[in-house]
């Protein structure tokens, strides 16, 4: 069989064994699975643990750490004898997604005296045979396993892959027990960078809401240039402050969109480039609908700049004369938007209740300091997350050329 491109030698400098391969359904054997949706579940406590296929798919790494990881309870009074109880070196597969990451697999680790079963969407296997802590996370999220999946892959809006098919796919690795750790090691040692490099982004975001919490409700107060006092602040609507510019706006459907230089934002930001703009200036977007409105795990304000087009997912405002955008838009970031929300199944901002929103306003020139001293921790979290796209692009290469 073909070698990968990178391989460890053995601490004396000679060749560890050739790599073997076997078939998906005799190397692992399946274990049951629980259906429980999210509202079956509590990060309160119970008797066993659930891994959700959500999860899988957003929250963990090839590895999960059983006692690191933030895993939901199964609600008290639910079954959980007859699924398979997981142990240290299990994998399960998401069998669902949203596109081609159905499949993403993680291995458990470190379970210790709990209780965890696999849940939703997923599929819970058990290696036959033993395999080197960690080496199966890292192999079943590589690009030489997760390829030979999507022949299988199923579905338009949603994709998903059964187990049957898993059956059918091929896994490689080294005989070597050595090698196959050797290999797990260093994959885990960039994954600690990665994690690392999130930890500090995370950190960041909490520090400039603590900063922005204590700006905007005047706890902290800036001065003038003399070490004056700037003019009290003002209790605006929002649409005192802004123009709602919504009537701009234009989705293109996924298919009719033409690749091209300019920005395509939606609700949580950019989500393609094409050939054409509708705007070009720097303005302020809100977000209209999508899960960041409640679940704050991306920005629902943010600035738009230069040449770019907008969908009917994100208001477009432009703050008016007295006002600046940057100031507005980390102003409107800063809020709670729980009790504004009017959607159901989806969690939505109507322009009614926008207009609505309370804004407090400072002068323009104290709106100008506190826009750039906020955008120096826009700027430090920008450069953060670069930093680690590099180290997920390195993580990314790596999985290509040590596998086969």
């Amino acid at each position: 069989m073909p070698e990968p491109k990178v391989r460890f030698k053995k601490d004396d400098g000679s060749s560890y064994p050739e790599w073997g391969t076997s078939s998906f359904s005799k190397t692992f054997n399946a274990l049951n699975n629980n259906t429980y949706s999210r509202d079956m579940l509590n990060y309160d406590g119970g008797d066993a643990k659930n891994i959700h296929y959500g999860d899988i798919l957003v929250k963990f790494g090839d590895i999960c750490d059983i006692q690191k990881n933030n895993i939901p309870y199964v609600n008290e009074g639910l079954a959980i004898q007859k699924y398979g109880y997981l142990k240290d070196g299990d994998i399960i597969l998401a069998d669902t997604a949203e596109d081609e990451t159905v499949g993403k697999a993680i291995e458990i680790y470190n379970i210790k005296n709990d209780i965890v079963i696999s849940g939703l969407h997923t599929m819970a296997w058990r290696p036959v045979e033993s395999f080197a802590s960690k080496y199966l996370g890292h192999y079943l999220n590589s690009p030489a396993f997760h390829n030979q999946l999507k022949p299988y892959m199923q579905g338009v809006k949603v994709t998903s892959i059964g187990r049957a098919n898993i059956a059918k796919v091929g896994v490689s690795f080294p005989e070597s027990l050595e090698e196959q750790q050797k290999i797990a090691d260093f994959l885990s040692s960039v994954d600690e960078v990665i994690s690392a490099s999130e930890e500090e982004i995370t950190n960041l975001e909490k520090q400039k809401k603590a900063v922005m919490k204590k700006i905007f409700s005047q706890e902290v107060r800036f001065k003038r240039e003399d070490g004056s006092d700037f003019p009290e602040w003002e209790e605006k609507r929002l649409d005192e402050v802004v123009e709602f510019l919504d009537g701009m706006r234009k989705p293109i459907e996924t298919g009719d969109r033409i690749p091209g230089p300019y920005p395509y934002y939606g609700a949580s930001g950019i989500t393609d480039y094409v050939e054409d703009y509708i705007f070009d200036e720097d303005l302020i977007l809100l977000s209209e609908d999508g899960a960041n409105i409640l679940d704050r795990n991306y920005r629902v304000c943010f600035m738009a700049r230069g040449k770019y087009w907008v969908n009917n997912h994100a208001h477009v405002l432009r703050a008016n004369t007295d006002c600046i955008n940057d100031y507005i838009c980390e102003y409107l970031e800063s809020l709670d938007y729980s009790r504004m929300n009017s959607g159901s199944a989806q969690p939505k901002l109507n322009q009614q209740t926008c207009r609505k929103i309370p804004v407090r306003k400072p002068c323009p020139e104290e709106q100008r300091r506190i826009a750039e001293f906020l955008s120096s921790f826009d700027e430090a979290i920008a450069a953060a997350k670069k930093e680690l796209e590099l180290w997920k692009e390195l993580k990314k290469g790596l999985l290509q050329q040590m596998f086969v």
